[in-house]
């Protein structure tokens, strides 16, 4: 019997277990828990995680990644970040990967950078904050 699984969700990192004397699970943005559920079994606790996803996780994950962006643009002193915003590509299909975290990155799934037209990480990096060594 399994008492684990991991999986991705869109951009949600997924974790079910039974722990702690119960099923539960968790979804996180960029290590920040998002969602928390508790169910009967793992399967039930996958459905209402994936429930919870697809019910809300468009706006949460707008959110989180227009407030790291702007964090990290703040932060490399870049001009004018307030006024830099993010969007879902309509472009050709791209996939690269993050040189901050290395996450894997794919314009399909996520935001786009609207000054650079980076694909966005949810860390938050884009090619404003990018320099060469």
């Amino acid at each position: 019997m399994k008492k684990r699984k991991v999986f991705q969700l869109n951009q949600f990192q997924c974790v079910i277990a039974f722990w702690e004397g119960k099923y539960q699970g968790v979804a996180r943005l960029s290590n920040e828990v998002v969602y928390r559920v508790i169910g009967i079994d793992l399967e039930d606790v996958e459905i209402k995680l994936k429930e919870q996803i697809e019910k809300n996780g468009k706006e949460i994950v707008y959110d989180h990644l227009k407030k790291v962006h702007q964090k990290l643009l703040k932060s490399n002193n870049v001009k004018n970040y307030q006024d830099i915003e993010i969007t879902l590509s309509k472009k050709n299909h791209r996939t690269a990967h993050c040189f901050r975290c290395r996450g894997q990155l794919d314009n399909h799934y996520n935001h786009e950078c609207n000054a650079c037209g980076w694909i966005l990480c949810v860390c938050g990096a884009c090619g404003c904050s990018y320099s060469k060594f």
